[in-house]
């Protein structure tokens, strides 16, 4: 349980950070750069998508070869982006309605992560090859952005693919979690990433919601 314990303290840490840094980002002007760039959803799509990666590789790299200061830019790279992203979205709220915002955006994903441990924990399947499943979806993703970019009915598609892939990725990680076959480190990377591929998603859908209203 303790290698457990460390990896989930490790993932919270970076997950906490990040939502500081969105919340920030949404009072500066760098919260327009999202709207720019999703003028264009493929622009979006793949703006957002190479940070992501980019940061994953370089962190990892990082980790995987002791190298303390590559681990450090590359997870910061992913804070950046991730920040950049949900404090983009943010920005679109009302200052006063941002805390329940993002604490209902909280909660609704640590629903989705407790379902992801329940589903990996509970039924002892192999989910080994969902990190490959999670490539294909997010190429897919690449492929919804070019279609919607023209024709707005494949947005919401871009949309749903997009937060099924980070949800089969958050179940890779958690599997990894319970075989044990990563670091604490590189296993609290790896959740923190899909969690906050899972929370953006979310974030979009509750300021939807409450702009409608």
């Amino acid at each position: 349980m303790r290698h457990e314990y460390k990896t989930i303290g490790i993932a919270s840490i970076l997950v906490a950070l990040n939502i500081v840094l969105m919340s920030f980002i949404a009072f500066t002007p760098l919260s327009a750069v999202t709207a720019y760039v999703f003028n264009h959803l493929i622009l979006g799509v793949l703006f957002f998508g190479v940070m992501i990666s980019g940061g994953v590789w370089i962190a990892k790299s990082g980790i995987k070869n002791n190298n303390n200061s590559k681990a450090f830019i590359g997870t910061g790279i992913l804070q950046f982006a991730y920040g950049l992203f949900g404090g983009g979205i943010l920005s679109l709220a009302p200052a006063n309605l941002m805390p329940i915002i993002l604490g209902i955006t909280f909660v609704l994903s640590l629903g989705i992560a407790v379902a992801s441990a329940a589903l990996v924990y509970f039924t002892k399947r192999d989910f080994s090859s969902w990190n490959m499943y999670s490539t294909y979806i997010f190429l897919g993703v690449a492929g919804m952005a070019l279609f919607g970019t023209f024709l707005p009915f494949f947005e919401a598609i871009t949309f749903f693919l997009a937060l099924i892939g980070f949800i089969v990725y958050l179940v890779y990680e958690i599997y990894i979690l319970r075989t044990r076959e990563a670091s604490p480190l590189m296993n609290g990377l790896g959740i923190y990433i899909a969690f906050m591929g899972v929370f953006v998603q979310v974030l979009q859908l509750v300021i939807r919601y409450y702009l409608e209203e």
